[in-house]
């Protein structure tokens, strides 16, 4: 595994070529909120699985798996990308950081393969694909979140999030509770699951 420095400067690297390629990750500080938050989970619980739907480049994907790794605590980062291209890159970019024993990258719809990978329990689940289908990949995962488990989705305010209004309804007006923060442009809605 990288020390701090080389890792924050492959991260940076990661978000730059993420954005020139218009994949659009999320910020650094949305970066740094993943890493703590995953941190505490996995100190908490003394494991954490992440599955991550919508891999891009892997900005996302090194801050969740940076994280276990720095806890020292088991745990895994479950990450599916539609792009076999796409993969591939981030793939790169998780062997670089040192981190690809904490990450499984899946080339395909979390919707046909999260019943294949052997997962009991999902502690965190982040979503940043397809907008419209944000219901969908959450009723995939919905059997394998836990009392306490986080569900965070990006591009809640901005551009579109009349493309996430059925993903919305069920986050807001349930018996979770939500926090929408704009820690960059598209914002992260944060969800506590109740079971």
């Amino acid at each position: 595994m990288v020390d701090k420095n080389s890792f924050e400067a492959l991260a940076k690297e990661v978000y730059v070529k993420a954005l020139v390629k218009d994949a659009y990750p999320v910020s650094p500080s949305a970066g740094r909120l993943f890493y703590i938050i995953t941190y505490l989970i996995a100190k908490s619980k003394g494991r954490v699985n992440v599955v991550e739907v919508g891999t891009g480049y892997g900005y996302s994907t090194l801050w969740f798996a940076k994280a276990i790794a720095d806890s020292g605590c088991s745990g895994h980062v479950y990450t599916f990308e539609i792009s076999e291209k796409r993969a591939k890159v981030a793939m790169n970019f998780i062997r670089r950081a040192g981190l690809s024993e904490y990450v499984k990258v899946v080339v395909g719809d979390v919707r046909d393969y999260i019943s294949k990978l052997g997962i009991d329990e999902v502690d965190i689940l982040f979503i940043d694909a397809r907008k419209e289908e944000y219901l969908d990949y959450l009723n995939a995962i919905r059997p394998y979140l836990r009392d306490g488990s986080l569900i965070i989705a990006h591009n809640v305010i901005a551009p579109k999030p009349h493309e996430l209004s059925d993903y919305l309804k069920i986050v807001l007006e349930g018996s979770w509770v939500t926090v929408i923060t704009q820690v960059d442009y598209g914002g992260l809605g944060i969800t506590l699951f109740k079971s």
